[in-house]
């Protein structure tokens, strides 16, 4: 019998599905088991740390001065820092893919969904090939950009002229080009790691909810890269900052480092600066549109706008009009949380920010004003700056929303199912009395639902689904 959104039938004994056959075999990484290859990223790092102190002892033509103990302690440290990409990386494919896999099986048993139909979104975007070349770009990033931090003077990098570097400062004096070049290379330096290290804790974020895809490494190398050449910009670009005097005349120079820091956590912001600093070239266009960020979602957080952005959600219409069960499967949210943001974005679509000057009337969703009677509507109108004529369009719009009643019925569901688990006795025999009715809220609920995959349980009499 097919499952339906109320109740999904077990699998005939001694059959298992395809995920649940492979499940109890180990994965492997790069055709290795787990172990062996945390131990060869472990000999990686003590090789490469090796070859780093060799490079410097024997490297040397004017002097050992440069090659000093301290110096081999930055490449270790360099090396250290670089696998912490790799590590996690490996980590997250052998254990913690397995819990979301899980998860996501409870999820789509909870709401009658074929999960293996589903399946193949998520797993599409955690393939191993996939984890490899992201890891292998964000590393060499890393490893380029922390040497850079590290050893930039000892590699002579502030010595001779360099055009990213120098920027438009022009000088005679080569001492006075290498203590520009000097500077610059530290801002440069500051922002990257302040890029790193805020990469560091959004993995670290991704890891603890079993959401670590390809994608974070790829987002993670750019963002040091854009963090870094915005610093550069405006270390080029600020009077008080790119004096010949290294920021003594104008901003201190010991604040330096900490702007440049800021900058590689906020790179956005520091763009933003620029463009108001430019405004008289790059005007911005007035936009006749309203916006509707997700800012107006009660219960969205910066890191979920940065995850929901990876998915091309950037607004709450882009949250309204995506698809609930593809959010399921490549996000980590649980169906309730999306159900909710779902329905609040909707109203949001019809009243933008007097969204949130009806939720101290008690309407946060969509489903909230469609429970309203007319009385109770004209009263929120006029305790609001939505209008009546606003108002009753939105109510008249929900109730012929067939995704709106989708949702609601998803919910209903879940939290019924929610019900049964914490009183398994009193759940049954509550379904045992209102199986007509739990019978026809289901197929209202398939025949509103965008989802042909999920088939409603046929009638006794019949094959056919009568949708009221």
């Amino acid at each position: 019998m097919p499952g339906s959104l109320l109740q999904e039938a077990p699998p005939p004994c001694g059959l298992q599905t395809a995920a649940d056959s492979s499940a109890p075999s180990e994965p492997t990484v790069l055709g290795m088991r787990p172990k062996p290859a945390l131990i060869f990223l472990i000999l990686a790092s003590l090789v490469l740390t090796a070859i780093g102190y060799t490079w410097w002892s024997q490297g040397g033509v004017d002097g050992a001065d440069r090659f000093s103990a301290s110096v081999v302690y930055r490449v270790g440290v360099v090396v250290v820092l670089m696998l912490f990409i790799p590590f996690t990386a490996v980590s997250f494919y052998v254990v913690r893919r397995d819990v979301r896999r899980r998860q996501l099986r409870e999820d789509c048993r909870a709401l009658g969904l074929d999960y293996e139909h589903y399946y193949h979104i998520y797993k599409r975007e955690t393939r191993e090939s996939h984890f490899l070349y992201a890891v292998c770009f964000t590393s060499v990033v890393t490893l380029l950009g922390l040497t850079a931090v590290m050893l930039g003077m000892e590699l002579g990098l502030n010595e001779k002229p360099n055009l990213l570097l120098l920027g438009a400062f022009e000088s005679t004096d080569l001492k006075a080009m290498e203590a520009y070049q000097t500077g610059t290379l530290l801002f440069f330096g500051m922002a990257f790691l302040g890029a790193y290290l805020w990469g560091l804790q959004h993995i670290l974020h991704r890891y603890y909810t079993s959401d670590l895809m390809p994608a974070v490494y790829y987002g993670l190398g750019t963002r040091m890269i854009f963090a870094a050449i915005i610093a550069l910009m405006v270390y080029h670009m600020l009077p008080d900052i790119a004096g010949p005097g290294g920021g003594e005349a104008g901003v201190s120079s010991s604040f330096l480092p900490a702007l440049a820091f800021m900058i590689g956590i906020f790179p956005q912001r520091a763009l933003q600066y620029l463009t108001d600093r430019m405004n008289a070239l790059l005007s911005p266009a007035v936009s006749a549109a309203r916006e509707v960020p997700l800012e107006l979602i009660q219960g969205i957080s910066v890191n979920d706008r940065l995850r929901l952005a990876e998915e091309g959600i950037e607004s709450c219409f882009d949250l309204a009009n995506a698809e609930f069960v593809q959010l399921l499967f490549t996000t980590p949210y649980q169906p309730l949380e999306l159900i909710d943001w779902q329905l609040q974005a909707r109203l949001v679509l019809y009243f933008g920010p007097v969204a949130e000057e009806m939720r101290e009337h008690g309407i946060r969703t969509i489903s909230d004003l469609k429970r309203l009677d007319d009385a109770a509507a004209i009263e929120l109108a006029e305790k609001t700056r939505a209008t009546k004529s606003a108002v009753e369009m939105a109510r008249a719009r929900a109730d012929d929303d067939g995704a709106v009643d989708f949702l609601e019925s998803l919910r209903r569901t879940l939290v019924a199912g929610q019900a049964i688990k914490k009183c398994p006795e009193a759940g049954t025999a509550a379904a045992r009395q209102t199986a007509p009715a739990a019978e026809r809220r289901e197929r209202v609920v398939i025949s509103a639902a965008p989802l042909p995959q999920a088939q409603a349980r046929p009638a006794a009499d019949g094959p056919g689904v009568a949708v009221r």
